[in-house]
């Protein structure tokens, strides 16, 4: 038996074609449904297209648009283990789904997402974090990528 599994685009050059935001929210929609205790939901989005994204984030300039990611934390040490594991669970859905719409996704989750200048350019409350900044676009049409999909075995023993 094989399973196919999407590999999410990655992108080099990006198209000259805006991204539509309501086509982000479609997204989004779908992606919420990342698995967390109590549905708690701990996340919100920062949306930007354009050059307003150019402005808030000079360090990712060329991308169309950039979605932020930002993680709601609980109190609870326990929660918040929860909590990050349901944000990153919705940032790969949203990464899949993205994908299959041909829409290219480069994501960004090193420390400096979380530095003191984004914290306050973005007004983050002390229980939050920048789980990741995602750069939005489509490919450039010369854009080639090597292979759609990648196959992995599955094996499954009985015991």
């Amino acid at each position: 038996m094989t399973l196919v599994v999407p590999q999410p685009l990655s992108v080099e050059k990006w198209a000259d074609r805006p991204v539509n935001e309501n086509d982000v929210l479609t997204l989004l929609e779908s992606s919420v449904w990342a698995p967390n205790d109590g549905l708690r939901e701990p996340w919100r989005f920062i949306y930007m297209n354009g050059n307003e994204g150019k402005d808030a984030l000079p360090e990712h300039p060329y991308a169309p648009a950039h979605l932020i990611v930002v993680a709601c934390l609980s109190e609870s040490s326990h929660k918040q283990t929860e909590d990050l594991c349901a944000v990153y669970g919705l940032i790969q859905n949203f990464r899949l789904l993205a994908n299959d719409n041909q829409l290219c996704v480069r994501t960004a989750v090193a420390t400096e997402v979380n530095a003191g200048d984004l914290r306050t350019r973005f007004q983050l409350q002390k229980q939050e974090r920048i789980a990741a900044v995602l750069d939005l676009g489509y490919a450039d049409p010369s854009f080639s990528k090597a292979a759609d999909r990648a196959s992995i075995p599955l094996r499954i023993e009985a015991f």
